[in-house]
């Protein structure tokens, strides 16, 4: 006779105990503790946003640079007072951006050239710039330009560099501002092509 033991193992499933609500709560609750884990074990302070512009890098780079953006919509960036030559790095200017935030502007490095008529593709010019808030809190964003499709595009990429770790959500709502000015503009300058280009390329004054 055989005195070994048999061992049963019996499974239980506990989706059949629980109601869906329960169920949706368990799940959210796994979810909620993994991205906890995540953002602390590898803290989120970069993010970028682009799109593209059916313009000429000249033009969209020189808007941006010249601080053109308070004709973009009401409210977006207003009450600018520069401190020299914004294309010059080390000059800085004064905003109030979305009508709620006053923040002194440092810039930090400009790579550009005059690109004259449709020349070669793939041609990259960067605008870097630090934004310090009255709490002394900075970003630093790094604008890349990139001319496409014979001249007549440009690739415009928007990627911060933030001094501290934040949490998903207010990644999110940066991301939603970068995206609401780039959207802005994209749709200003495409709808304004013939008077930027009467502006001048070295005026930056309002």
């Amino acid at each position: 006779m055989d005195n070994s033991k048999i061992l049963t193992v019996t499974l239980i499933d506990y989706s059949e105990m629980l109601t869906e609500n329960q169920l949706k709560n368990i799940v959210q609750y796994i979810f909620n503790n993994l991205r906890e884990t995540l953002t602390d074990a590898m803290p989120i302070n970069q993010n970028s946003e682009s799109i593209i512009i059916n313009a000429n890098i000249n033009t969209v780079f020189f808007f941006f640079a010249n601080w053109r953006t308070h004709l973009v919509g009401k409210g977006i960036v207003k009450d600018i007072k520069f401190n020299g030559d914004p294309k010059i790095p080390g000059n800085s200017l004064e905003i109030n951006y979305l009508n709620k935030y006053k923040m002194k502007v440092v810039v930090e490095e400009v790579n550009s050239f005059i690109q004259k008529g449709n020349e070669d593709d793939d041609n990259e010019w960067n605008y870097k710039y630090t934004i310090i808030d009255h709490k002394g809190q900075s970003e630093c964003l790094n604008c890349v330009f990139i001319s496409c499709e014979n001249g007549t595009k440009t690739f415009v990429s928007v990627e911060n560099d933030i001094n501290i770790n934040i949490k998903i959500d207010k990644m999110q709502e940066l991301s939603k501002r970068k995206l609401f000015v780039l959207t802005g503009m994209k749709e200003y300058i495409e709808n304004n092509l013939d008077y930027l280009n009467t502006l001048g390329k070295d005026i930056y004054e309002i």
